[in-house]
């Protein structure tokens, strides 16, 4: 049977028959180094990989990012080349209805003593012309607004899109820093339940 003068509750270190330290305090000590050594590595590795998984996501935004910017660009190129055509076809509308009432007018004045019936005729093809012109420019006005309302929507799907990124990356740290608080509790747990009993 132990003597019970040599039992580490009692506040000896040594032993009753020679004195030696006992061997115990050795072994608890090299426990709490090897946990410790082990939930060190633990909260290394916790660490690794939310860094991994903040840079995937970061990663992730950017890939995003430089999608929507290239969709945008895309959108104003187009927009640019719609931009051109329009103004081609209003300069050759222009054009045409400036030849065609040089003509009329012409017509008018080589014509006008003989063919008087021929004005109300010619009033009305510029009456015609007038009202295919202003559709035309209707038309052209409908489709910029268009335009404007497709780039909007376009707008608004990105801030949404860079919301929900961010709203992702943020619930990750978060859960990330969860871990780490919880590692460090047990840490702090086993260090509180390694030490000797006073």
């Amino acid at each position: 049977m132990a003597n019970p003068g040599s039992s580490p509750g009692n506040g000896s270190p040594r032993s009753a028959a020679g004195g030696r330290e006992s061997p115990a305090g050795g072994g608890d000590t090299a426990q709490l180094e090897a946990t410790i050594a082990s939930l060190r590595r633990e909260l290394a590795d916790a660490m690794f990989d939310r860094n991994t998984v903040v840079q995937q996501a970061v990663a992730e935004a950017s890939g995003e990012l430089r999608q929507l910017r290239a969709t945008i660009q895309s959108m104003r190129d187009e927009m640019e080349l719609l931009q051109a055509s329009r103004e081609r076809a209003v300069n050759e509308a222009v054009s045409n209805s400036h030849a065609e009432i040089k003509q009329l007018r012409e017509t008018i004045q080589a014509l006008r003593d003989e063919l008087e019936a021929m004005r109300h005729e010619r009033e009305q093809a510029v009456q015609t012309a007038l009202a295919n012109s202003t559709a035309e420019i209707r038309q052209l006005q409908q489709t910029i607004q268009a335009l404007r309302d497709e780039l909007e929507a376009m707008r608004f799907e990105k801030q949404e899109a860079v919301q929900r990124a961010a709203l992702s990356a943020a619930d990750e740290i978060a859960q990330l820093r969860q871990t780490i608080q919880a590692l460090r509790d047990q840490l702090d747990a086993a260090r509180a339940a390694a030490k000797p009993a006073s």
